[in-house]
């Protein structure tokens, strides 16, 4: 009697899964940008280390798109609007925020130091390719020398790339890639999505950056990425992760102004 109650128990348990797994939406994660796209995201790290102080650098940066190709690839124009930089570290503060728009006799000497790093960047153009997959096909571009090649390849308008299969709540997926500061460097992202609602899907994100011939070790950021169900825009996103140097963490965000 025990013996076919705990059998029918189990059998019921079991089609309960495989009734779930059978209802589990799938979607194609595919960039779906309208023609008259235009999108403005911040980008946003903080540092707060035990012993050595604080840092914040803001980047905004306007999105519109140029042209779609015939065969789906988004050719974005870009540009940075605003760069906000502030810093105490060791007793000493730095502030910059080109949104002051301070002549520069009222700048202090250090704000005069970034002004002349961060000014030919702003109100720049860039370009840059991407497929339906949010694929950097191409490496951005400037007219102007001074735009780093670092800035405009992370400052892309959608920070994860998508799997060509169809997703479902506790897919996983992975890509990887050169650190843009430090080509010999890896980093490798993995997602699971975690929700996905009427409007928004949430994937959690975990980013591993490669040690250093042992000098730095393997770091690990962990988030949250969100993007629109429809058009696959990137919302929001935030990762964080702890400083190896220091004590402290590190926090990254990306959201919609």
């Amino acid at each position: 009697m025990i013996k076919n109650l705990l059998l029918s128990i189990l059998i019921l348990i079991l089609f309960y899964s495989c009734t779930n797994q059978n209802n589990a939406e799938n979607i194609r994660l595919e960039l779906n940008l309208d023609q008259d796209y235009k999108q403005v995201l911040v980008f946003e790290t903080k540092t707060n280390s035990n012993n050595m102080g604080s840092m914040e650098e803001i980047n905004e940066v306007e999105y519109t798109l140029d042209s779609i190709t015939s065969d789906g690839v988004y050719c974005i124009k870009a540009k940075i609007n605003r760069i906000k930089y502030q810093s105490t570290l060791f007793g000493e503060t730095e502030n910059y925020d080109s949104d002051n728009n301070k002549s520069l006799a009222e700048m202090t000497d250090s704000e005069k130091e970034i002004h002349a790093e961060v000014s030919p960047m702003l109100n720049n153009e860039y370009h840059f390719r991407i497929n339906s997959k949010a694929e950097l096909l191409d490496v951005a571009s400037s007219d102007q020398e001074y735009m780093a090649d670092y800035l405009t390849k992370d400052l892309t308008n959608c920070p994860a790339v998508f799997p060509d299969e169809e997703v479902y709540v506790g897919y996983q997926w992975s890509n990887e890639k050169n650190n843009p500061i430090l080509e010999s460097q890896k980093i490798k992202s993995n997602y699971t999505i975690s929700s996905i609602d009427d409007k928004e899907i949430h994937f959690e994100v975990i980013t591993e950056i490669e040690g250093i011939g042992g000098f730095v070790d393997q770091h690990t950021a962990e988030g949250i990425y969100v993007i629109d169900r429809k058009s696959k825009q990137f919302i929001r996103g935030i990762r964080t992760m702890k400083m190896q140097f220091g004590g402290g963490t590190v926090t990254y965000k990306i959201y919609q102004k």
